[in-house]
């Protein structure tokens, strides 16, 4: 019986197949050093930079000063988030969150700001810290503290130090002089406690003691401890500190 017309043509394609088959083998045995070509093949994508939190925070001090306070809080939060224990954002986000007047305390005094003042001078003038501009602002409902602020009347929390102004002495050639009284010693005004802005303070300088700025570290603790006296974690790191800078000015 012969075989129908379709699987003539079948058997005719095995067999064309079964050819060209042969020839590819053949033709790699005559051409050992022929290579396959090669599929390319797209990098992996890198994976994003983690965060840096001082930049970060640098970034945060710049929008706090254009008074974007929202945007400042997201970097605040992203600098957190990489690194828990940064205690410069946690104090810009204190400033951000807190009432000024709990976190500078309620007494303060006038003071009119001069040509070329800035708020952050102040804060490092009369607060001890240049990073509490913003607190500062809005003590005083500043929106924008970058702005000039010469010749602005500025509450300044805190007491005024006390100044003597020596009255003068007329003397009469006429009289015999009689002896001045003895001058009564200026007493300094107690300065009131504020655990709160102790606190802060406190976590600057621990801050600042970790990046090796040990005498800025000093100076902010023993303000947080005129702030807030007999507070245990307090002296204790005081006392750490004042050791740590005696030795580092011992190997000088």
């Amino acid at each position: 019986m012969r075989p129908g017309p379709r699987r003539a043509a079948t058997a005719a394609l095995r067999l064309v197949a079964a050819a060209l088959a042969a020839a590819a083998v053949a033709s790699c045995a005559a051409n050992p050093g022929r290579k396959a070509p090669t599929v390319a093949v797209s990098p992996p994508t890198p994976a994003p930079a983690a965060p840096n939190p001082s930049s970060l925070t640098a970034l945060a001090v710049t929008l706090l000063g254009e008074g974007r306070a929202a945007d400042a809080r997201a970097q605040l939060d992203a600098a957190l988030k990489a690194d828990p224990s940064d205690a410069e954002a946690k104090l810009l986000l204190s400033e951000i969150d807190q009432d000024p007047k709990v976190l500078l305390g309620a007494p303060n005094h006038p003071y009119q700001a001069r040509a070329g003042e800035t708020l952050e001078g102040l804060a490092q003038r009369f607060l001890g810290d240049r990073r509490l501009f913003f607190a500062l602002a809005r003590y005083n409902a500043i929106a924008v503290p970058d702005k000039p602020i010469a010749g602005v009347v500025l509450m300044i929390p805190g007491v005024a130090a006390a100044t003597a102004r020596p009255r003068p002495v007329h003397v009469r050639h006429d009289h015999p002089a009689t002896p001045a009284p003895p001058a009564q010693a200026l007493v300094a005004p107690a300065i009131p406690r504020d655990p709160g802005r102790a606190a802060a303070l406190r976590a600057v300088a621990l801050e600042d003691m970790s990046r090796g700025r040990i005498d800025v570290a000093v100076g902010l603790l023993e303000k947080a401890q005129g702030l807030d006296p007999g507070n245990p974690l307090i002296d204790h790191d005081l006392e750490r500190a004042r050791r740590v800078q005696l030795a580092v000015r011992e190997r000088r």
